[in-house]
């Protein structure tokens, strides 16, 4: 099979409504738990770092129960990071190349 059809069938499934309901945004927040009990409101959502050179960004705005937000800057590497973690967490996204 070549490239083409194999971008064709991934476009398919993306834009099927069963892959849009297997990706739907969470619809409460997450729960954090220490010792059996939650702690989740002693820690911040956290920020999404988003690199300026991102062609084609992934949009967090449906995460908002997860995520304080989203912001665009520069990042020395990766795509994408946490405001405050950049050193500890970088994300590199790729993507199928397409004709």
């Amino acid at each position: 099979m070549d490239d083409l059809k194999i971008n064709e069938i991934i476009d398919n499934l993306n834009h099927s409504p069963e892959c849009r309901a297997l990706l739907a945004p969470p619809s409460r927040r997450l729960i954090v738990k220490r010792n059996g009990h939650s702690i989740t409101r002693q820690i911040p959502k956290p920020v999404v770092l988003i690199d300026t050179i991102e062609k084609t960004p992934f949009d967090f705005t449906n995460f908002r129960n997860w995520l304080a937000g989203q912001k665009t800057q520069t990042l020395k590497v990766g795509d994408y990071s946490i405001e405050g973690m950049e050193k500890l967490l970088v994300l590199e996204r790729k993507s199928p190349i397409r004709p």
